[in-house]
C-alpha cells in the first residue's frame, strides 16, 4: 500500500536560483490491486512524484519536503535509500511482452502511424 499524505517539495533552481514548488499539498493512495495513472502536463510534478516514491526525494535531490510518503506503513524519510527497494513486495507475475513492445513497421497504421511500408495499396 502507498499513501502519500500533503506532499510538498520545493528546491532553488540552478539555472535562475528561484524556488520552484515542485509539489505542492499532494495526497495520494494506492492499494494492492489497483492501478493508478499518474498524468498532467509537463512541469507539473509528476518526475519529482515518482522520485519521492522512490526515495530518491529528499535523500538526492537537494530541497525541502514536507509532508509524508509511506509504503507500507514505513515512512520512505526515515528508510535508507539502499533499503527502499525492498519496502514494497514485488509481483511474481511477467508482464506479458505485448504490454512494453513497440509496434513494428508492419503494424503502425494500426497503432494509429502510416509509413511507406503500410501505406501501399
Amino acid at each position: 500500500m502507498i499513501d502519500v499524505e500533503s506532499l510538498s517539495f520545493s528546491y532553488v533552481s540552478e539555472l535562475t536560483g528561484d524556488r520552484v514548488e515542485a509539489l505542492r499539498g499532494v495526497d495520494v493512495s494506492a492499494r494492492p490491486g489497483t492501478l493508478t495513472l499518474v498524468c498532467g502536463s509537463s512541469g507539473c510534478g509528476k518526475s519529482t512524484l515518482m522520485r519521492a516514491l522512490t526515495g530518491l526525494v529528499p535523500q538526492m535531490t537537494p530541497g525541502e519536503l514536507e509532508g509524508a510518503v509511506r509504503i507500507d506503513g514505513r515512512d520512505l524519510a526515515e528508510v535508507p535509500l539502499t533499503e527502499v527497494g525492498h519496502c514494497a513486495p514485488r509481483s511474481s507475475r511477467t508482464p506479458a511482452p505485448s504490454s512494453f513492445a513497440t509496434p513494428s513497421p508492419r503494424n503502425w497504421h494500426s497503432a494509429g502511424r502510416t509509413t511507406d511500408a503500410t501505406a501501399r495499396p
